[in-house]
């Protein structure tokens, strides 16, 4: 296959960080809103593909927290959804996933959402998943694909508490390195 090219490289952070400021608080308007408001100031900053997906991933940072109380004791309680994920600001790996390739979609990047299994929880090495348990995104730059997981790469669970942590290692993984915590 072809050599991995990093994108996250040509990204100008600071111009993605200025863009960000540019945008309303989530809670104060609606996603529709949100998602023309993000293409507006894509164009204005004259932001690349990757740092627009980067935007999305660092806006998720800021704006969402993971639902690690409900998620330990009731899930019943979680919404699981793009919508539900987006008005409350909480939720898990497939609102995140969702609300993600939503935005970058909005945007003209080319976003999905993948379902699969992460290494984590009940995870036992050698043995076959029964049912997938976590969501990702895939995002197509200049017509290569790249791996990124926001759900990791925000934050974290100490017990019922969210810790958010922006990690980048999560945005553009290189594929050997992804299927370290997913498969």
């Amino acid at each position: 296959g072809a050599a991995y090219e990093d994108p996250v490289k040509t990204i100008r952070k600071d111009i993605v960080d200025k863009a960000l400021k540019a945008l309303p608080a989530r809670s104060k308007t609606t996603k529709e809103v949100m998602m023309k408001r993000m293409k507006s100031v894509r164009t204005l900053y004259s932001l690349s593909d990757i740092e627009a997906a980067y935007m999305v991933y660092k806006w998720e940072y800021e704006n969402l927290q993971y639902a690690c109380y409900h998620y330990n004791h009731d899930r019943d309680l979680i919404d699981f959804t793009e919508d539900g994920t987006y008005k409350s600001g909480v939720g898990v790996c497939n609102g995140f996933a969702y609300l993600y390739a939503r935005l970058c979609n909005a945007m003209g990047v080319e976003a999905y959402r993948v379902v699969g299994y992460s290494k984590a929880g009940d995870f036992v090495k050698g043995v076959t998943p029964t049912s997938s348990d976590h969501a990702w995104n895939v995002i197509q730059i200049d017509g290569n694909y790249y791996l990124l997981d926001a759900t990791w790469g925000i934050g974290s669970c100490n017990g019922d508490a969210y810790v958010p942590k922006l990690r980048d290692s999560y945005f553009c993984t290189k594929p050997e390195a992804f299927i370290r915590t997913q498969i």
